[in-house]
């Protein structure tokens, strides 16, 4: 599907907001990321305890042409619960504006992988 994606002109970036240490399910994705990135997928990393919670949400979701929002809901005990779309304006503003300070502080994951993180 990335390279796909990709082959199209779209350009698809992944930041991950990661516990650390890490849990089993991160090490397994730091570990098979190189199929998307070799896809074309630009994917980053960065710790959940560099999180400022006042400023930004560690919500999952996935922002489509900076147009619409994809939540990811999980229950308390961390099942997948479903999704949610919205494309309300102000919604779609900040998690772009969350985007932007993620993707910023964010490392790519070539290099968090050099740094001994796995």
């Amino acid at each position: 599907m990335i390279q796909e994606t990709t082959a199209r002109g779209v350009h698809v970036r992944r930041a991950r907001v990661v516990t650390v240490p890490h849990t089993d399910y991160t090490r397994w994705l730091l570990e098979v990321s190189h199929q998307n990135i070799t896809a074309g997928e630009e994917i980053r990393y960065l710790s959940r305890q560099l999180i400022d919670t006042d400023r930004l949400t560690t919500d999952d979701w996935w922002l489509f042409d900076d147009e619409a929002v994809a939540f990811t809901v999980f229950e308390p005990a961390g099942r997948w619960a479903g999704g949610a779309l919205t494309t309300d304006r102000k919604i779609v503003n900040y998690i772009r504006e969350v985007r932007d300070l993620v993707w910023e502080a964010a490392i790519p994951h070539a290099e968090y992988l050099s740094r001994g993180n796995r």
